[in-house]
């Protein structure tokens, strides 16, 4: 006998599941089975963190855009709506980042303050068709008035 034909046909073969007791194969589908839905929660929530950081970062943005707008016009509430288009603009109003928008504003003498709510939809993130799953960020900006800009009215 060659050597090559003892090798294959000797005792000194191995089987590939020579080490595994028969009780333990299929182990590893079960131990899948049970970790899948923690995976899946985990990468879910994922999901919602980084939309709802997002969400949050674009509503500041567009708030403190908005107040400098504003604040730079002779006649602040003049341009009030342009300032809501482009927070409207910045946040993709209808998207699921913000399906909503909300916009309000103060103008005082010294300062405007523009204050912008989003409606964050994330009932898409769950696996059965649930409702009522939105969340609200709101957010502030404020600008100082330019007093003494030509034409502006200014102290006396």
């Amino acid at each position: 006998m060659t050597a090559a034909v003892a090798s294959r046909c000797g005792p000194a073969r191995r089987r590939p599941l020579a080490g595994l007791d028969r009780s333990e194969r299929g182990s590893a589908a079960a131990q899948l089975a049970v970790l899948l839905p923690v995976f899946i929660l985990f990468f879910g929530l994922v999901v919602y963190a980084g939309r709802h950081e997002r969400a949050e970062a674009t509503t500041e943005s567009a708030a403190r855009w908005a107040a400098r707008t504003m604040s730079l016009a002779r006649d602040p509430a003049s341009r009030a709506g342009e300032a809501e288009a482009d927070a409207a603009a910045t946040l993709d109003v209808g998207s699921a980042s913000c399906v909503s928008m909300g916009f309000d504003y103060e103008i005082s003498d010294t300062a405007v303050t523009v204050t912008i709510t989003c409606q964050v939809d994330v009932s898409e993130l769950m696996l059965l068709p649930v409702g009522g799953l939105d969340t609200t960020i709101q957010a502030s900006g404020s600008e100082v008035r330019d007093q003494f800009r030509e034409g502006a009215e200014g102290p006396t």
